[in-house]
């Protein structure tokens, strides 16, 4: 039996923040549940240029009153898609978000900048402390507490898609994962000057990478349940309109390709999963809709 859903708009103070600020919205990146708050990540235009921060709102669905947890402070003067903007839990007073390199030369291996980079932010203080950098675009991002894990996805250039493992006990240095001087993709123009191995030069080497591109999205982790026989990634893609399962190798270090659900298309943006239902969701960008999976 089909059920329809009855979406309602919650009232928030969003558009009050633009007109306060004197603002130009370019967009909503993310959207995370924390603790009892809802936090979004922005990217607005002021007279600086363009930039993404962090707001956060108490749960209240009669009325979200957002204000601004983390600034970033980085700015780039023309719209592009490689802002990333991720974020997910970390612990009580900590989230992990992820940034893109917004098309600002050599900013994912500058350590004064905090472009390309994954940030730890203590949501009381405002302060933050980098955990990786050498990032493109990260577009996935999970904390697997249990593994003092970091998981995230990115898109390549031309091919090169990554997914990157950061095992947080392993060392206290922050790990550099490459960008803008290591990939497994191709410029889209000119020459290919990108270093192909990682660990050749002193960069972590992705769990795994797709070349061609998939357009890779969001990640789940899954220990052993229904839907995974040991524990998994599962992947979401934008242009191979795709969910891939991948499984670890023995040592916890690479991911292989095990299966993959092909939902044609279907830009698949977002993915998450529901415990209580055992149900996966999907948001599709495209048509748009939102998509389950169950396991029967």
């Amino acid at each position: 039996m089909k059920e329809k859903l009855n979406f309602i708009q919650l009232n928030n103070n969003i558009q009050e923040i633009i007109k306060k600020n004197n603002l130009e919205l370019i967009g909503i990146r993310d959207l995370h549940f924390h603790k009892n708050q809802i936090l979004i990540s922005m990217i607005v235009r002021d007279f600086k240029g363009i930039t993404i921060n962090i707001y956060g709102a108490d749960l209240n669905i009669q009325n979200l009153i957002f204000k601004e947890v983390f600034k970033t402070n980085e700015y780039w003067q023309e719209y592009n898609v490689f802002s990333g903007g991720r974020i997910d839990s970390f612990d009580e007073e900590n989230i992990i978000f992820s940034t893109g390199f917004s098309y600002v030369k050599n900013s994912a291996q500058n350590p004064k900048s905090l472009l390309g980079k994954i940030l730890k932010v203590n949501l009381n203080s405002g302060n933050y402390e980098m955990i990786s950098f050498g990032h493109r675009n990260p577009q996935g991002l999970k904390f697997v507490k249990g593994e003092n894990l970091i998981i995230n996805s990115e898109h390549g250039p031309k091919g090169g898609d990554e997914i990157n493992f950061n095992y947080l006990d392993k060392t206290s240095e922050e790990k550099n994962y490459g960008w803008d001087i290591a990939s497994y993709g191709t410029p889209y123009y000119g020459p290919d000057l990108f270093k192909k191995s990682h660990s050749k030069y002193g960069f972590v080497e992705p769990a795994i990478y797709f070349t061609p591109s998939i357009g890779i999205s969001e990640l789940l982790y899954f220990e052993k349940n229904s839907f995974c026989k040991k524990k998994c990634v599962w992947a979401s893609s934008l242009r191979a309109n795709s969910i891939y399962l991948l499984n670890f190798d023995q040592d916890n270090q690479k991911l292989s390709i095990d299966e993959r659900i092909h939902l044609k298309r279907n830009r698949i943006r977002d993915i998450d999963f529901d415990q209580d239902l055992n149900l996966v969701i999907l948001l599709s960008e495209n048509i748009p809709s939102i998509v389950t999976l169950e396991k029967l």
